[in-house]
């Protein structure tokens, strides 16, 4: 769930929040997914010459 503090970072020019899950024994799970699906789409349409994982 996105919290006051995400929504805040979200809000940033050029930033982006991506959340993933926790599974039943506490593993986060979908992060690298949707980071590598958000990667590949900047470079496809050439949207950013870098980009910082934090």
């Amino acid at each position: 769930m996105f919290t006051d503090q995400h929504k805040q970072i979200g809000l940033l020019p050029g930033v982006k929040v991506r959340l993933g899950r926790i599974s039943f024994n506490g593993e986060q799970k979908g992060v690298d997914l949707k980071r590598g699906l958000d990667l590949v789409g900047v470079a496809r349409n050439r949207a950013a010459s870098v980009a910082y994982l934090v």
